[in-house]
């Protein structure tokens, strides 16, 4: 079974400075919202599924200035699936081999990137 996950990211973060024009604190909340899909190869009846995916994130992150108004960012992430659907294969000979995919309760997720600030 091939999965793919698409998702858009809606979020909002605040920081504050740790100390005058030095590195800075925050944190964030989102809400990630898709689509999960599923496709089965080499079955007897080749299907395909596709349903939705929400989930909400809560986030930690630290922000360092390293020129004019480019930062490095680091965030740390937990995401919480608001839907939840496992996918079940039903041609299969051993009944318990037929779940293709069930979603964790909690993920989580490491960042680092630059950012360009506009203000």
């Amino acid at each position: 079974v091939d999965l793919s996950l698409a998702t858009g990211l809606l979020r909002g973060c605040v920081t504050f400075p740790l100390a005058a024009a030095g590195p800075r604190l925050g944190g964030c909340l989102g809400l990630l919202a898709g689509a999960l899909h599923a496709q089965g190869q080499g079955f007897f009846v080749d299907k395909s599924s596709t349903d939705p995916w929400v989930a909400a994130e809560g986030a930690a992150l630290f922000e360092h200035r390293l020129v004019w108004r480019l930062s490095l960012v680091t965030r740390a992430a937990l995401l919480v699936p608001l839907a939840r659907r496992a996918l079940q294969v039903n041609d299969v000979l051993d009944p318990a081999r037929s779940t293709a995919f069930s979603p964790s309760p909690v993920g989580a997720a490491l960042d680092l990137g630059l950012r360009l600030s506009i203000w």
